[in-house]
């Protein structure tokens, strides 16, 4: 591909540059990592562990140590920070340990800021790549200096690949002068053109889409995807493509406005930043949903308009929303929920109503969300009778192997026959495995509760937030991972008691962040984007890092008779793409989604509106064909589409994120598992946001694993 450059005349066809970048301030304190802080209260503590003598490391007892925590789990996560243990003495009943780190120390918490992951470069590289970055580094300060260049920076993009989990990160700049000639290197073949006789067919498929956005002086920041083999077809299939007028937008602008700004498919695409969004704000029509009939009138704070300013902000109110507006207002934080539509009409009003975890930190949430719905009493026809995997083969074999290598299956199945037990056509399964944790309840209703139980918060509905940016008199280079324990701080001094914050002099001085929505702007101290598979529309940066699709489901207009009634909650069969999950509710009708695999484009991006008619006779054929004698009894009087959210490497995002204003929080990409998750990732989030330490060891490695800084 060739690569167009700006003509060495006086009078250069390109556009001129637009104006520098500003200088980088200074870097903000580091923050103490989670785990470090709460592994330095417990040892303070005495709680199974003490300090040695001298001070410089800690003794466990882990005997006693288990009571704290899994101890397993807490070696593994101080290896992970480059602490070094090693045994002493002792009985093999009541063993000890010394956990020890350079900056872990008595009396020394000025260095816990200091310890973070452990890095190791690739196996056997280590000293070459360390060279290889310092010979590149000192070569292009040389050359900078030698050619006297004049350089300006015109955008940033990321590059992403289907065939691979690779990310690339790119920096255009424009150097308007120069001395020498630019010569043929393995990746291009720089010609001189006229800004009208760009060659885009002869380049990378991307150029044509950023390219014009430079031309015109605008700073950008665009995402490319890929197809798969992308590298040698060059075909783009999605992107995103943000302009700026200034350097200060760019640096901190989430989008740039409700249509342009917007990712697009590269197909539908007019080449100007516009087309079928493929990360847009909800729709403001999708397909009626069975959870959101029948529902109570709301009994939560809400008001027609935005304050000028609130302390703290919420961009969501579905499940993690408003279990974010929950446990800020347990912990006494009033906050503002703003959302596009209304309590829980997103895709906790649209799923398939099902509590079903998987090993580990889910079945702790999922058990936490349960004892909300006991405790406040919630009617939503909660049911915990367990869940049914269907395996077709044998074991050993095809779906009954997956089975039983998944590791994050739920242990303790119980083995059922499909036929007696499920009602299921002769041979259509080769069993069918009970587990005591699956549940299924009315998703709906139990985000209304929390909404409700949210006392300290104020929900704005019909409210389509737009973009996020630095208030005008704000630091606005400031990194969001520095602590918000300063802004918690000046909340309590000023006494705030309700969302709006009022409209003093202090207070606008102190919200530092704006965000632009349809009802107009709203300045706050902290803001969370919680919306799931719409994350980009505010958090663009997070386009290369996950991707969001739609989920079919239809739902049955009668009970199934007393008779073929399942022994369970849920039932699922196959996984990934092609998976089929059931929800059996209490009064016996049936809820089924799923079979992406089925629709014309699985990745086919957030967009809920309308049906997918060819998946949803699909999943009526699934169920008539394994399930006969039921499917008899049943008509299908409802069919929607959820959206869902897959991170590319599997795991949630929770935290600050970097690079924005200080106070930039976000939680959501959930895997298509937000009914188990959502509610545990929202406590985390607000503990995150209100400055309250994480006292709980596997809840800080929960927050540790999640923390979205890991992809920046």
């Amino acid at each position: 591909p060739t690569a167009p450059a700006p003509a060495p005349t006086p009078a250069p066809a390109v556009a001129p540059a637009v104006a520098p970048a500003p200088s980088p301030a200074p870097a903000p304190p580091r923050k103490v990592r989670a785990f470090i802080a709460t592994s330095y209260d417990i040892v303070e503590s005495g709680a199974g562990c003490c300090w040695s003598e001298d001070g410089r490391s800690f003794v466990i007892s882990e005997a006693v140590f288990k009571s704290t925590c899994n101890v397993k789990s807490f070696i593994r996560q101080c290896n992970f920070y480059g602490f070094t243990k090693s045994r002493l003495p002792s009985p093999a009943e009541a063993p000890l340990s010394v956990i020890a780190h350079p900056l872990f120390r008595r009396g020394r918490r000025d260095l816990l800021d200091q310890i973070g992951p452990k890095l190791q470069p690739p196996r056997g590289q280590g000293g070459a790549l360390a060279l290889a970055l310092a010979l590149a580094l000192a070569l292009a300060l040389a050359l900078a200096l030698a050619l006297s260049l004049i350089l300006s920076q015109g955008g940033q993009l990321l590059f992403s690949f289907q065939s691979s989990e690779r990310i690339m990160r790119v920096h255009v700049f424009e150097a308007v002068e120069y001395e020498g000639e630019p010569v043929e290197t393995e990746e291009m073949t720089p010609k001189w053109y006229d800004v009208s006789d760009i060659p885009f067919s002869s380049m990378w498929d991307d150029d044509s889409y950023w390219m014009p956005s430079y031309l015109k002086g605008e700073l950008f920041e665009g995402w490319f995807d890929y197809e798969l083999d992308g590298e040698q077809t060059n075909t783009v299939v999605e992107y995103q493509l943000n302009t700026f007028a200034t350097p200060a937008e760019a640096q901190h602008c989430a989008a740039a406005g409700p249509l342009r700004g917007a990712s697009a498919t590269a197909d539908n695409s007019d080449g100007d930043g516009n087309g079928n969004g493929v990360f847009c704000a909800p729709s403001a029509e999708p397909a009626p949903s069975a959870w959101l009939d029948d529902l109570e009138p709301p009994g939560w704070n809400t008001s027609a308009s935005l304050p000028d300013y609130t302390e703290t902000l919420v961009v969501g109110a579905g499940m993690t929303g408003c279990s974010i507006a929950y446990h800020l207002s347990e912990a006494g934080v009033a906050c503002t929920v703003v959302d596009a539509r209304s309590v829980a009409e997103g895709a906790s009003g649209r799923n398939g109503g099902i509590l079903w975890p998987s090993k580990g930190y889910e079945e702790r949430t999922a058990a936490a969300l349960v004892d909300f719905i006991k405790a406040k009493d919630v009617a939503c026809d909660l049911s915990e009778t367990g869940g049914v995997y269907l395996v077709t083969g044998k074991a050993g074999e095809g779906s009954h192997a997956a089975v039983e290598a998944d590791e994050d299956a739920p242990a303790h199945a119980q083995a059922l026959d499909p036929v007696a037990d499920m009602h299921a056509a002769e041979g259509a399964f080769a069993t069918a495995l009970k587990f005591e944790v699956g549940a299924s309840f009315w998703p709906a209703k139990v985000v209304r509760a929390l909404a409700k139980e949210a006392t300290r918060a104020v929900f704005v509905e019909q409210c389509v937030a737009l973009r996020i940016a630095p208030a005008p008199d704000a630091d606005a280079s400031a990194d969001a991972n520095a602590d918000a324990d300063a802004d918690v701080e000046a909340n309590s001094a000023a006494g705030e008691d309700h969302g709006d914050g009022g409209d003093g002099e202090e207070e606008e001085a102190r919200g530092g962040i704006v965000l632009h929505t349809s009802l107009g702007p709203i300045r706050c101290g902290r803001i969370v984007v919680a919306t799931n598979a719409w994350l980009p529309r505010l958090l663009p940066e997070l386009a290369p890092h996950f991707r969001a699709a739609t989920n079919s489901v239809i739902a049955s207009a009668q009970p199934l008779p007393e008779e073929l009634r399942w022994p369970c909650a849920a039932a699922a069969w196959g996984g990934g793409m092609a998976e089929v999950y059931i929800s059996h509710r209490c009064d016996g009708r049936l809820v089924v989604g799923g079979l992406r695999s089925e629709a014309s484009e699985p990745w086919s991006g957030d967009d809920d509106s309308g049906v997918d008619t060819v998946v949803a006779d699909k999943l009526v054929g699934w169920m008539e064909e394994h399930f006969p004698r039921l499917a008899e009894t049943l008509t299908w009087e409802r069919v929607w589409r959820g959206a869902l959210a897959f991170p590319r490497d599997g795991k949630p995002y929770v935290g600050a994120v970097p690079g924005r204003p200080t106070g930039v929080f976000v939680c959501g990409g959930f895997g298509g598992h937000g009914m188990p998750r959502c509610f545990g990732h929202a406590r985390m989030a607000a503990q995150l946001m209100s400055g309250v330490p994480m006292c709980d060891l596997e809840e800080a490695e929960e927050a540790a694993r999640c923390d979205v800084a890991r992809l920046f």
